[in-house]
This record gives C-alpha cells, sequence and structure tokens, in this order.
C-alpha cells in the first residue's frame, strides 16, 4: 500500500466513480480499478458498494478516507517543506466579519515572525466559513462560538457582545432601558440567516419564546446602521462594527433587559487538518492578544 493508492482511493471516494476518478488524475479508469482491488486485497475489506451507477462507501471506505486525508495531508506538508526551505508558505485564513475588525495587530505580529509566508484572508459568514474549512480551502477561521459540529475544532479566546443600535433622535432613548419583549415588537434591521449575529439572536429570541420578524434583511452591517441613521428601524449588530458610528454619534445603542446579548469568539479549524508552524504562530499571537471572556 503506498501514498499513490490512497491518492487514487480518495479521487474514488470524494467522486463516487470509478471514471470520474481516472479522468481527474489522468489515469485509465483500468488502472483506478486495480488499484482498489489492491488495497481491499491488501486490508481483506470491501471499500465500496455499487447502487444506480455510483459508488459509495462502506463503514471501512469511511474509516480508511479518515486515515487517507491525514496522512496525505502530512506527506504533501512533509514535501512542501523539504523541497525548499525558502519556499514561500501561505495561510489560509478566514475572519467572521467582527474579527475583520480585530485582526490587524496580530497580522503585524504575525508578519514579523513569519517575512515570507502570505497571508489570504477571506471574510465571510460564519456558515460560509465551516464550508470553506471543510473542503481545505482554509488553514483556519476566527469566527463565532458554535455547537453541533463534531467534525470542527472550537477554541475559545474571547468575547464581544451583541447591541441594538437604533437613530439618535429615538423616542425609546428617553427610557432607561427596553424590554426584550418590547425589542420584539419594533420593527428590526438583520443581518442575513447563516450570519452568526442573526443565528445568535434568533436563538435568544425563540428561547424566550419570541418569535422573529424582520423590517429589513441585509449581508451588509453598514447598510443596517444607514437604515438607523433614516430611522427605519432598530439593528442588532456586533458593538465593534458600530463602534466607529456609535463614537461619531452617528446612531446610538438602545439598552436592552431580559437577554444575554454576549457571545464568544474561537478559533476554528478542522480536527483532521495539519497544524503548521505557520497555523500556531498565528494562534499563539491571537491566544496572547485577545482579552479573555469572562464565564457566561
Amino acid at each position: 500500500m503506498t501514498t499513490r493508492h490512497l491518492r487514487i482511493f480518495s479521487a474514488v471516494y470524494q467522486s463516487g466513480s470509478m471514471t470520474a476518478a481516472a479522468k481527474q488524475l489522468y489515469m485509465t479508469q483500468p488502472s483506478v480499478s486495480q488499484a482498489i482491488r489492491e488495497l481491499e486485497n491488501h486490508y481483506q475489506v470491501r471499500l465500496f458498494e455499487r447502487m444506480h451507477h455510483r459508488l459509495y462507501p462502506t463503514p471501512s471506505g469511511e474509516q480508511l478516507f479518515q486515515y487517507a486525508r491525514q496522512v496525505l495531508g502530512i506527506f504533501e506538508e512533509m514535501e512542501s517543506s523539504m523541497q525548499s526551505a525558502q519556499q514561500t508558505q501561505a495561510l489560509e485564513l478566514g475572519l467572521f466579519f467582527t474579527a475583520g475588525m480585530l485582526v490587524h495587530p496580530w497580522l503585524k505580529k504575525f508578519r514579523c515572525v513569519h517575512p515570507n509566508t502570505e497571508v489570504h484572508v477571506r471574510c465571510y459568514k460564519g456558515s460560509e466559513l465551516k464550508r470553506l474549512l471543510r473542503s481545505n480551502l482554509l488553514d483556519l477561521a476566527i469566527m463565532e462560538e458554535s455547537t453541533g459540529d463534531e467534525d470542527l475544532i472550537q477554541e475559545i479566546f474571547a468575547e464581544d457582545r451583541l447591541i441594538a443600535v437604533t437613530a439618535t433622535d429615538d423616542p425609546l432613548l428617553e427610557k432607561d432601558s427596553i424590554t426584550v419583549e418590547e425589542l420584539g415588537r419594533l420593527p428590526l434591521l438583520l443581518r442575513e440567516q447563516g450570519a452568526g449575529v442573526r443565528d445568535q439572536f434568533q436563538r435568544h429570541m425563540n428561547d424566550l419564546g419570541i418569535q422573529l420578524k424582520f423590517h429589513w434583511e441585509s449581508a451588509s452591517s453598514l447598510v443596517l446602521l444607514d437604515a438607523c441613521r433614516h430611522r427605519e428601524g432598530v439593528a442588532i449588530l456586533p458593538y465593534e462594527l458600530a463602534r466607529g458610528a456609535l463614537e461619531r454619534g452617528e446612531v446610538a445603542e438602545l439598552p436592552v433587559t431580559g437577554i444575554d446579548f454576549r457571545r464568544r469568539m474561537a478559533l476554528t479549524w478542522h480536527r483532521d487538518k495539519y497544524i503548521t508552524s505557520a497555523m500556531e504562530d498565528f494562534m499563539n499571537i491571537v491566544r496572547n492578544s485577545a482579552v479573555p471572556c469572562s464565564e457566561p
């Protein structure tokens, strides 16, 4: 059994077809079939079942694929490191929007340690960052804490908070605060489905038995802030994203009681991802620079 066998097996696993894998690898279909037979004979297991003209991995095939990803990942890292010590490396970094406002001091420190490492940054909502991590298009992401993703590892490192933002002449600001029930009856300006801030707010409101209705929905926090200025409603946004507009007096924070607006930020990576020295160094910079989160 060689890395060649594992590459062929992984291609068949991901494509669900011997023919498609052969085209992808620039091989003949019989050569691909032979490699799969050799693997099955070597381990004395069946790796695929054929149904409706497609190959489906057996439990043994699923197990082998998890090992193959790790072995091939480590092998590729070794090849890259050994071919040239001076070869430029890259760190594929994903950020949710709040982290995009916080990342610059971390990047500055990282570039002092790794001047030859290119950093490619993608700033997206949490659901898209998860997809990119699972597709191995990102090495590491900084995003909101989430649950139910057994294939992703999350390390909490800091806390921020959401706020309700309104126009500076909103009559509600004459009160010390409003209740979460009152908030639910206001015209709400919200991020799109799949955005961490929207998902967290919706989850909290559902837990309180309050049906969430939106007046505006947008993928842009700047659009929501502008709508606030024009008295279209109350926006739910991360404090860091609204801070500039708050400090300039363009909008105001509306205090709300009865809901926990705190959220925690996490370093996130795929559990099968090989942790390179660049990844580890960047994570350490974030760990050492961030303000620790309080107990929930």
